[in-house]
């Protein structure tokens, strides 16, 4: 009999592709994605059996379709983008095309324009869930029910979310901010 995905998720590696969305526009300098770089520290440091990829669009100036390429060929579990609010343009098109091409997929949003809009987000894309705020212990939260194979976010605090049936939910409260920040990796991904 097939594994369930809860228990194959359970012994094998998670697979997370993190996406900095947004294409080059008249500025063509780009600044490493720190942000994205620092939550895969964290979330390595802190996750069993987990690998973790970032594709830059911006730095990459990939098109749409060869950012969902890139997508296809690591295969995640679960993919969280993350984008300003004057490079959040591209952002539905690569929920759409991530959700065609892979929709088992988990989809997360976050980063500085998730946390101005929150759930307005989950209106304009395929997105499953909303970190607003600070991401790391939000996504650890969310990737720790995911990889138990569950799909009931309704215990992490803040987390903007799609239920299963659909319906677009809000939950209370906040996860705590990290105080000490020596507390983080020392150093992002790479």
């Amino acid at each position: 009999m097939p594994l369930h995905r809860r228990e194959v998720l359970k012994y094998c590696t998670m697979r997370v592709l993190f996406i900095l969305a947004g294409r080059r526009t008249w500025f063509k300098w780009v600044s490493p994605p720190l942000g994205i770089l620092q939550l895969g520290a964290y979330l390595r440091s802190t996750l069993k059996n987990v690998e973790i990829r970032v594709v830059d669009q911006r730095a990459t100036d990939y098109t749409n379709e060869e950012v969902v390429s890139r997508a296809v060929e690591f295969a995640p579990d679960v993919v969280g983008f993350s984008c300003t609010t004057p490079n959040c343009n591209t952002l539905a098109a690569l929920s759409s095309g991530i959700r065609r091409a892979l929709p088992q997929a988990l989809q997360m949003i976050g980063g500085p324009h998730a946390s101005a809009f929150g759930a307005e987000l989950l209106d304009t894309s395929c997105a499953d869930c909303v970190v607003v705020g600070e991401g790391e212990l939000t996504c650890e939260h969310v990737l720790r029910i995911w990889q138990e194979g569950s799909r009931d976010f309704s215990t992490v605090p803040g987390l903007v979310w799609r239920s299963v049936d659909g319906e677009c939910l809000t939950n209370p409260g906040s996860e705590p901010l990290i105080e000490d920040l020596d507390t983080l990796p020392f150093r992002p991904m790479t």
